[in-house]
C-alpha cells in the first residue's frame, strides 16, 4: 500500500486537466500513469505501441497501475464525451450513477486507482469527475484524499469566457513565475440597466457557487449507492438548505432596494428576467445558451436526450404536492398512507421535490425539483432544433448564478412554508429554558467606530488557481483576481444568567433578520419568518451567576474552512462562504435584527464535531457525514412554524431565554487588495 501522500498525489494527477489523455505527464516533475496497453482510450489504442515506446524514453518517473478486470462501459457511451453533463437530465443521472457504483466497488485503494484511470479517457470528463469525487468521499479508505476544488478542475464553470481567454494567453505565452492574476471585473454579466444586476456579485459568487456544488456532491439526487443516499435527515436538509439562500439572497435584494422574489407560480406566463452567463464549456466548444427576456416555457422534446415531458407534468406534481400537504399525508410507493402531521413530515417531503432515491413515491409525486430546472434551461431550444445544450440553471456548479434560480426555489419554499403552516405553533415548554435569562446581546464596538451595534461591509479581491483545470498548456499556476463581499471580523457580546445552583449546557442560536420589508414597513412575526438568516449556533457552559460570553464571527458553525491547509476533506472544507456570512447592507447603514435564543443542549443533543475526523464543518447547512444531524430541533427554529394567534411582533414572541437588538449592517464602498 502506498503512502497517504502518494495516493494523494496520484488521485490529484487522475483529475487535475481533464480533457486531457490520462498517459500525458501529469506531475511538475514529469510524472505520468504507466498504463497498461488496454487502459488506452479508445482513440488511442491503435497508436499505444508508438506511445508507450515514446514515453520510455521521457524523463520523469512512472508510477505503476494495478491490472484489474475491466468493466463494461457500454452504458457511459448514452452520455457523450462532448456533451455537457447535468444530473438533472434522467439518463445522465443513470451513467453517473453505474459509475459511482463501479467505483465504490472496488476493493481497495490500488484498485480504485486504475478503475479511475481506466475509466479517465472513456466517459464524458465532467461526468467522471463528478462521480470520481461522490466516490472518494463516500469511500471509508479514502477521507485523506485532497478532491480539488471544482473550480480549480472547471474554471470556465465559474469565470467568463473573456477572463478564460485571457487567462489561456497568460499560460501559454508567459513563464511560470512571471504570469500575475487576471483581474474579473465585479459586473461583468450585464449593466445596470438591468436592475437584477445589483445583485449579480451575490448569485456569480464563485464561492457561493462551490458551496452548491459541494452541497450537491454530499447529497447527490439519483445516486443509488447506500452509502451516498441514506443520510440523517437530508430531506429537511434540502429544504432549510435553500430556505436559507432564499432569505440570505432576499436580504441583499432588500440592501439594493429591490423587491423580495417573486415565485414562479405560473409556468405558462411569460418569465420576464432574461440572463446572458457570459460562460463557455470546454466540450465541443460550446458556449452557456443564454435566456431572452419573456421566455415562454414548452414541452420537452429532446429525443436524443430521452427527454419527451409535457409542461403539465410539473404542474401535476405540484397539484400532487399541494393535496398531499392539504389533506396531511402522502402515499408511499406501496400504496400506505404516510403522514406528515410530525417533525419528520417535511424530510418526507424534502426528499419527494428533491426527487432522490430516498423520495417515498418518485412515482406518483415525480422529479419537481430536477425537471423544473430543466424546463427552464432548455427553454431556449425545447425541441432540440438547433441542437443547443441546456443553460446554466441544469448545472449545480452554475445554477445559482441565474436569477430564475431563486425564482423556482421561492415556489418549491411555498410548499414547505404551506406543510410548516399546518403544524401547531411551538408551545412555552418547548420555547423556553426556565432558570437561563439572555440579559445582553449585542454587536462589539470597532476600535476605530463611535457607533455601537455596527456591522461593517466591504469588497475584497482573491486570487484563485485556474493551472489544475487548463488543459494543453504550459504547467504552474494562473491566477484569476475575483473580486467578492466580505465583512469585518465582528463580536457578539452575550450576557447569560444561570439562576440554577449547577452549571448548565447552553445552545446559543443566532439570526440575522432584515427590520422592514420592500415596502418599507416593519415586519410582523409572521412575515419576518421566511427572512430569518441562521448566522451561528454553537454551545456554551455558564456557571451559576451572570457570565458574559463573546463569539467571534469566523468561528461561525455555518462558514467553511477558508484555509485548504488545514483540512484536505471536501466535507470539512465546505459550508456557507465566510465572507457572505451577513448581507451587504448599504452605504447609509441597513438596520437588522439580532435575534438570540438559549436553549437545553441536553435537550437538543448537539454535537459540534465529527466524531473520530476531527472534522469541523459548517454543519447547520451540511449536516455531519456519516453521523446524525447534529440537532434533535426542526431546521429552522424557532421560526419554521407559525406564532399563537395573539403574538404580532417579534418583541412579542420574546421569553426570558431571548433577546432582540436592532442593528446596522453599512457597506464601505471599498476595494481591498489580496
Amino acid at each position: 500500500m502506498s503512502s497517504h501522500s502518494t495516493i494523494n498525489r496520484n488521485f490529484q494527477m487522475i483529475m487535475h486537466r481533464p480533457f486531457e489523455p490520462i498517459f500525458s505527464r501529469k506531475g511538475p516533475s514529469g510524472e505520468r500513469f504507466d498504463i497498461p496497453k488496454k487502459f488506452f482510450g479508445p482513440r488511442y489504442q491503435d497508436i499505444s505501441d508508438k506511445l508507450i515506446e515514446l514515453h520510455k524514453k521521457l524523463s520523469g518517473p512512472l508510477i505503476p497501475v494495478k491490472d484489474i478486470k475491466l468493466p463494461d462501459l457500454k452504458f457511459a457511451s448514452r452520455l457523450g464525451r462532448m456533451e455537457m453533463f447535468t444530473p438533472c437530465i434522467p439518463i445522465h443521472r443513470k451513467v453517473a450513477d453505474k459509475l459511482v457504483d463501479l467505483l465504490m466497488g472496488c476493493l481497495d485503494i490500488d484498485e480504485l486507482q486504475a478503475m479511475a484511470i481506466y475509466m479517465r479517457d472513456r466517459v464524458n470528463p465532467y461526468c467522471f469527475n463528478y462521480a470520481l469525487t461522490i466516490a472518494i468521499l463516500h469511500r471509508s479508505d479514502t477521507k485523506f484524499v485532497d478532491i480539488p476544488y471544482c473550480y480549480e478542475l472547471f474554471p470556465e464553470k465559474f469565470i467568463t469566457a473573456e477572463m478564460f481567454s485571457k487567462i489561456r494567453q497568460e499560460s501559454g505565452a508567459i513563464p511560470q513565475g512571471s504570469r500575475i492574476p487576471i483581474l474579473q471585473p465585479l459586473a461583468l454579466t450585464a449593466n445596470f440597466a438591468n436592475v437584477e444586476q445589483k445583485c449579480a456579485y451575490f448569485r456569480e459568487d464563485f464561492l457561493l457557487n462551490l458551496s452548491y456544488w459541494n452541497w450537491n456532491i454530499m447529497y447527490p439526487a439519483g445516486i443509488t449507492n447506500p452509502k451516498v443516499l441514506y443520510k440523517d435527515r437530508r430531506g429537511e436538509l434540502y429544504f432549510y438548505y435553500h430556505h436559507q439562500i432564499l432569505a440570505r439572497y432576499n436580504a441583499e435584494r432588500l440592501c439594493n432596494n429591490l423587491h423580495r422574489v417573486q415565485p414562479l407560480s405560473n409556468l405558462r406566463e411569460p418569465i420576464p428576467e432574461g440572463y446572458f452567463s457570459k460562460l463557455d464549456s470546454q466540450v465541443g466548444g460550446n458556449a452557456y445558451p443564454p435566456r431572452f427576456k419573456n421566455t415562454v416555457l414548452k414541452d420537452l422534446r429532446r429525443e436524443s436526450q430521452e427527454l419527451h415531458f409535457d409542461l403539465y407534468l410539473v404542474e401535476r406534481w405540484i397539484d400532487r404536492i399541494t393535496d398531499a400537504i392539504t389533506v396531511g399525508f402522502i402515499i408511499n410507493d406501496k400504496g400506505e398512507r404516510v403522514s406528515l402531521k410530525n417533525n419528520n413530515g417535511i424530510n418526507i417531503l424534502g426528499d419527494l421535490i428533491q426527487s432522490s432515491l430516498a423520495s417515498a413515491n418518485r412515482y406518483f409525486y415525480g422529479d419537481l425539483g430536477n425537471m423544473g430546472k430543466l424546463f427552464i434551461a432548455f427553454s431556449h431550444d425545447s425541441y432540440n432544433k438547433h441542437l443547443e445544450s441546456f443553460g446554466i440553471l441544469a448545472d449545480n456548479a452554475t445554477a445559482l448564478r441565474d436569477p430564475l434560480f431563486y425564482r423556482w426555489h421561492a415556489r418549491l419554499n411555498e410548499l414547505f412554508m404551506m406543510h410548516k403552516n399546518t403544524l401547531p405553533s411551538y408551545t412555552q415548554d418547548e420555547l423556553s429554558f426556565p432558570g437561563i435569562t439572555l440579559q445582553g446581546l449585542g454587536i462589539e464596538k470597532f476600535p476605530d467606530s463611535n457607533n455601537e451595534n455596527e456591522l461593517l461591509t466591504h469588497w475584497q479581491q482573491v486570487d484563485a488557481d485556474t493551472g489544475p483545470g487548463l488543459n494543453f498548456s504550459s504547467p504552474g499556476g494562473v491566477f484569476v483576481r475575483l473580486t467578492h463581499l466580505d465583512h469585518r471580523p465582528f463580536k457578539i457580546k452575550l450576557k447569560i444568567k444561570n439562576e440554577m445552583r449547577s452549571a448548565a449546557l447552553v445552545c446559543v442560536r443566532l439570526f440575522l433578520i432584515p427590520e422592514y420589508n420592500d415596502c418599507g414597513l416593519k415586519m410582523n412575526f409572521n412575515e419576518l419568518r421566511e427572512f430569518a438568516i441562521e448566522i451561528d449556533r454553537f454551545v456554551t457552559k455558564i456557571e451559576p451567576g451572570l457570565s458574559s460570553v463573546t463569539r467571534k464571527s469566523e468561528d461561525s458553525s455555518i462558514v467553511r474552512i477558508r484555509d485548504k491547509k488545514k483540512t484536505k476533506n471536501i466535507f470539512c472544507r465546505s459550508g456557507w462562504p465566510g465572507h457572505l456570512l451577513i448581507p451587504k447592507g448599504d452605504p447609509d447603514g441597513k438596520k437588522f435584527i439580532l435575534f438570540g435564543i438559549l436553549t437545553d443542549y441536553l435537550r437538543d443533543h448537539i454535537y459540534t464535531k465529527q466524531d473520530g475526523d476531527g472534522c469541523e464543518v459548517g454543519s447547520l447547512y451540511y449536516g455531519l457525514f456519516r453521523e446524525k444531524f447534529p440537532d434533535k430541533r426542526p431546521m429552522g427554529f424557532p421560526f419554521d412554524r407559525r406564532a399563537h394567534f395573539h403574538i404580532e411582533q417579534l418583541t412579542d414572541f420574546l421569553l426570558p431565554n431571548m433577546k432582540c437588538t436592532s442593528v446596522t449592517i453599512r457597506n464601505k464602498l471599498e476595494i481591498l487588495s489580496p
